[in-house]
């Protein structure tokens, strides 16, 4: 069965409490401090005032001389997002180190995504990615944690590890992850650095799947399809493909496809098979393209 493990999941902002609403002031006191900040949260997210990327732009970098390590969190999306401004990762990135360097878990993990894709221009670096997530997952970031664990499972900029990977993978599956419960199934179900163990490999998968992350979704389809540790089970694996379908699942649309144009486990239905396999040929799937040509 192909393997299945989420790498990096995509940086975004996580929520922040809004305190009282300021108005605009220049000399700062600690308290006006704050509200400046405030300010600048509010434009940027339109909470009780017309929403304003160059307002918020404006007061977070009057809030981020003052020393607000939130304003740089918020700075360093903006100019990663190009947001008011021109894209900017050298000034995105410093943003993000400085509100690092104030603890602010959410920037060491998005420094950690930033290092680890090297996208936008940036080099890419396993070894500053590691350090950041190392960073945000002593700050309780599960996604981080997840991250170690595939790094130590995949051996990028380290030793492969499964022990390590293991370790991260459960602690933040204890924590409600669904991406370290699908890996953590993946790792029973294939037998990376453990024992193969088919039960605790589908219990983690299902409680993946019950939080409705898709490839947990899809992996049990696979699992029921090829009889993965388990006996094949059509009619299980179309269950579990018809809820890749609903998630966007390429690979669920696929397989769902080739199934309702066989009859396997569903009757058979060679027009929703066409239009699964569309669906996923435009998600660039090679298989169901392929698939898809053949059977014209």
């Amino acid at each position: 069965m192909k393997k299945i493990i989420n790498t990096i999941i995509g940086i975004t902002l996580l929520s922040t409490n809004f305190s009282v609403f300021a108005q605009e002031k220049l000399n700062l006191s600690p308290t006006e401090k704050t509200e400046q900040y405030n300010l600048g949260l509010k434009y940027y997210s339109g909470e009780g005032v017309d929403k304003s990327y160059k307002l918020a732009l404006k007061w977070l970098l009057e809030s981020s001389k003052q020393g607000v390590t939130e304003a740089d969190e918020l700075l360093g999306i903006l100019y990663l997002e190009g947001l008011s401004v021109s894209k900017n990762m050298e000034k995105s990135i410093a943003h993000f180190k400085k509100a690092a360097e104030g603890n602010s878990m959410e920037a060491q993990y998005n420094l950690g995504v930033i290092y680890f894709t090297g996208k936008n221009g940036v080099a890419k670096s396993y070894t500053e990615a590691k350090k950041y997530f190392e960073m945000a997952a002593k700050n309780k970031s599960v996604d981080a944690l997840n991250n170690l664990g595939v790094m130590f499972l995949e051996g990028l900029g380290v030793a492969k590890n499964y022990p390590e990977a293991k370790k991260h993978f459960e602690l933040a599956a204890k924590a409600g992850s669904s991406q370290a419960m699908n890996n953590l199934g993946v790792m029973f179900l294939e037998g990376f650095g453990v024992e193969k163990n088919n039960v605790k490999a589908i219990k983690y998968l299902v409680d993946s799947a019950n939080l409705k992350y898709p490839e947990a979704i899809n992996n049990l389809g696979l699992v029921y399809y090829y009889g993965k540790g388990v006996e094949k089970n059509p009619k299980e694996s179309a269950k579990w493909f018809k809820l890749g379908v609903e998630q966007n699942h390429a690979d669920s649309q696929y397989y769902l496809g080739k199934m309702y144009h066989n009859g396997e486990g569903v009757e058979q239905d060679k027009d929703s098979a066409i239009q699964l396999l569309n669906l996923s040929v435009k998600q660039k799937h090679v298989k169901a393209k392929d698939y898809l040509a053949s059977i014209k």
